[in-house]
């Protein structure tokens, strides 16, 4: 199955993304590596440094890459930054996920993981 994996360069996202290397997976991985870190993403994946806040490009990633399922794990969640910031969450992590959702509706892909490390 070709899977994309947002916030792959991550922690959690490129534990996962090697795991479904393994296991036999075609895996894009979407970073905007403000987090993550480009050597986290496993050999094997197709990486692809991008903002889920950039529409048009995640949009592009499903057309040129068209994965069957999301991965998603590009969400910010640091606590005490959340409360100093609120809109920067709000913006990240509503406004990303809006977007990748869109995009996936747009291309036809249904199947969605939504993982958070954090209090939802």
């Amino acid at each position: 199955m070709k899977l994309l994996v947002t916030g792959g360069a991550g922690y959690i996202g490129s534990a996962t993304a090697h795991l479904l290397i393994e296991a036999g997976h075609d895996v894009v991985v979407l970073d905007n590596l403000s987090m993550g870190h480009r050597e986290a993403v496993p050999e094997g994946a197709v990486f692809v440094e991008a903002d889920l806040l950039d529409a048009a490009k995640v949009g592009e990633i499903f057309r040129t890459h068209t994965p069957e399922g999301v991965l998603h794990f590009a969400a910010s969640s640091l606590v005490a930054e959340s409360m100093e910031n609120p809109e920067k969450y709000f913006r990240n992590n509503v406004g990303g996920a809006v977007n990748l959702v869109e995009a996936m509706r747009e291309a036809g892909t249904r199947l969605i993981i939504f993982s958070s490390t954090a209090a939802v």
